[in-house]
């Protein structure tokens, strides 16, 4: 069962017009006037099939042409300015009764029904594996950020190395040279090898700058590149983990435990119930409607609460 709703109006109508000769013959009145007071209170909610029911009550107060001109129940109904009497004046009408809208067509079936709930709670849902989703793609930036960083702190190392053999290089030319087994130039060459690389060892330093800048931004959001920065060292230790050979163990453990194949899902999910709204709307409407109650009809409030009872 749907939720209930409570429900309550009140309204005032104040008619005046002239009427055809069926209602004139009907209430031997010209010119139709009315001023009504009219006020309803219920529940009302939703059916899994798609019917409406109400449980309300009405109060009127009617004054109208009719009820308002003196009585004469034996003066000639030709006669305009005088016809049958009210029995009250004004009359008070109470209502309390059921109703019942059993849709056939259009509207009819659980699905139609809870269309709008069913999409509502995927959307919470929905909310929920986006956060995931957010949160994961946050931490494997982080992640990536580490690795290149720890990448970038290895690649200096091994320019390091590669500063010192090119230096023992140069040296070891130049003994050469003095011992008359080297010429100028392989001095000359050697040193153009270190400065390549001492600037390929500066490259790297830069590089491993850049990568603690961006980590830096991923872990604290709220820093500036013009904040002030310290340059910071990581701790690491890399070893090998041999993933598992199954892919049919990964598939399904990615389908079942991944966000973004069950937000996927999730979105299909929402988009049939969608479509089979939008179909069942395509149909004519043909309504079963039921309606039944008391009512009290009498001069005052309090006897047309007490003959509605």
């Amino acid at each position: 069962e749907m939720d209930m709703s409570v429900y309550a109006r009140v309204s005032f109508e104040d008619n005046q017009r002239l009427q055809n000769a069926v209602d004139l013959e009907s209430t031997n009145v010209l010119r139709w006037e009315e001023s009504n007071w009219r006020s309803e209170a219920g529940l009302t909610g939703l059916l899994p099939f798609g019917a409406e029911y109400r449980l309300f009550t009405s109060f009127d107060v009617l004054k109208n042409s009719v009820n308002m001109r003196p009585g004469s129940f034996d003066a000639p109904i030709t006669d305009p300015a005088v016809g049958y009497g009210p029995i009250y004046s004004p009359e008070y009408v109470s209502f309390a009764g059921v109703s019942l809208t059993q849709p056939i067509l259009m509207g009819f079936g659980r699905g139609s029904t809870l269309a709008r709930a069913n999409i509502a709670r995927i959307e919470v849902d929905a909310a929920d594996f986006e956060r995931h989703l957010a949160i994961t793609n946050q931490l494997l930036a982080v992640v990536n950020a580490f690795y290149d960083l720890a990448f970038a702190t290895e690649n200096i190392a091994v320019k390091q190395q590669a500063v010192d053999l090119a230096a023992r290089f140069r040296d070891e030319t130049a003994r050469k040279l003095d011992l008359g087994r080297a010429s100028a130039i392989d001095v000359d060459q050697a040193a153009v090898k270190l400065s390549e690389a001492k600037e390929e060892l500066i490259l790297a330093q830069d590089f491993r700058r850049d990568r603690q800048i961006a980590l830096m931004r991923l872990i604290v959001p709220s820093w500036t590149p013009g904040a002030a920065f310290e340059p910071y060292d990581l701790k690491y230790e890399f070893t090998a983990v041999t993933p598992p050979a199954d892919l049919a163990a990964l598939t399904q453990a990615a389908l079942k435990d991944r966000p973004d194949a069950r937000l996927t899902h999730l979105r299909r999910e929402q988009e049939s119930i969608r479509y089979t709204y939008a179909q069942n709307q395509t149909r004519p409407t043909l309504d079963l409607q039921l309606r039944a109650g008391v009512n009290g009809y009498a001069g005052t409030t309090g006897d047309s609460h007490d003959r509605l009872y």
